[in-house]
């Protein structure tokens, strides 16, 4: 028997997200928790006290920087899991230009047929809803339930 998997989409905005997560982990009191994170890269980054059109950097340069984002990702992940460190929880994230099309693409990747979102402009999206059912979930509060189109 697999174990039951609640998905949770989670962003930069830790009061927001911790809301969700905690509100998640009481509704969903067995089930494994999953972070889903997708991380839209800035078409800036930092140079020498300013900032440059990644376009334009070296290969060096942009390297280093997609680490350090890379890293920053990979702890924001860390520090949702620590707010729940007595459940099992797992984390994925992917680096996408648009982010419902990333959240799209990592829903059908892990074949996810439920998700917890912050957003409900995100959860009103077609594309979203053909694929999984979806909970609107706005500062710990449940505020809906969209169920999938397919």
């Amino acid at each position: 028997m697999d174990q039951e998997e609640v998905h949770i989409a989670v962003g930069k905005n830790f009061k927001r997200e911790k809301a969700n997560i905690l509100w998640a982990a009481a509704n969903f009191p067995r089930a494994t928790l999953v972070l889903v994170n997708v991380h839209w890269p800035s078409k800036w980054m930092p140079f020498m006290g300013g900032e440059l059109l990644y376009k334009f950097a070296d290969e060096k340069e942009k390297q280093m920087h997609r680490d350090k984002q890379t890293e920053a990702t990979v702890r924001m992940l860390l520090q949702y899991k620590s707010l729940c460190d007595t459940r099992e929880v797992k984390a994925h994230y992917i680096t996408h230009d648009d982010i419902l099309v990333g959240l799209v693409n990592l829903i059908k990747k892990l074949k996810i047929k439920r998700i917890v979102i912050g957003s409900r402009k995100m959860a009103k999206q077609e594309e979203l809803r053909k694929c999984c059912q979806v909970w609107v979930v706005l500062n710990g509060k449940y505020m809906s339930t969209r169920y999938s189109l397919s």
